[in-house]
């Protein structure tokens, strides 16, 4: 937030009416190939009023993934990560739950399917490689990643302990292997898939299958 403002109330509403027009902005058009004067004419904003709000327009793309993206998804993450788990099947659920929570999150604030996971995570890839925001978007991904790495892996070694998978598997790695081939499917993953459908689903049960078979005793 711009320190040196004190918005209140009207327009703190202002400032997170612009950050959601922004955000759906971004991830249409592309961060970017957006201007600060297309985000202007797409808000509804003037010059002057945006500055008022945002000290630059690195700023304003920062929070707007951090407002729109990053902490609903860390607040769905921290939701499943609640309840541990000790089986395939809670693995699975714990993938496509979040995955849907957000998108339905989403939809919620933005209209059905108006901005779409598929859009945004490849977004989100891109801006993590680039010098104006390298060290934010990498720093919170990796912070969520590192969450659900590490209640993947708590899982199979509930599964290990029970006798459900082999002693000698290494749960580390084997949680760093299946969220990576998550995060995959999910890269890979179109707008025409509908995130809310079977394929990305099927592709990720038939993955937990496949470990499921080459883990058991």
């Amino acid at each position: 937030m711009n320190e040196e403002h004190n918005f209140g109330v009207k327009g703190i509403e202002v400032r997170q009416k612009l950050l959601f027009q922004g955000f759906a902005l971004f991830i249409q058009n592309g961060t970017m190939e957006t201007s600060l004067a297309d985000i202007l004419s797409y808000c509804g904003i003037r010059r002057g009023s945006f500055y008022y709000y945002f000290e630059s327009k690195d700023q304003f793309v920062r929070e707007c993934f951090e407002t729109c993206y990053f902490e609903p998804l860390k607040k769905t993450t921290d939701t499943f990560t609640e309840k541990s788990g000790n089986s395939f099947e809670d693995i699975f659920d714990f993938f496509c739950g979040i995955t849907r929570e957000l998108q339905r999150w989403l939809n919620d604030r933005f209209g059905d399917r108006v901005v779409c996971l598929e859009d945004v995570y490849p977004e989100i890839s891109f801006l993590s490689r680039k010098t104006n925001y390298m060290d934010d978007f990498a720093a919170s991904f990796s912070d969520q990643e590192t969450v659900q790495l590490e209640w993947v892996c708590a899982c199979l070694k509930n599964m290990q302990e029970s006798g459900k998978i082999r002693s000698d598997v290494d749960c580390a790695q084997i949680a760093k292997v299946m969220c990576d081939c998550r995060d995959g499917m999910l890269m890979a993953s179109r707008r025409e898939h509908n995130m809310d459908s079977m394929p990305l689903y099927a592709s990720l049960g038939t993955a937990v299958n496949t470990f499921e078979k080459l883990l058991k005793p």
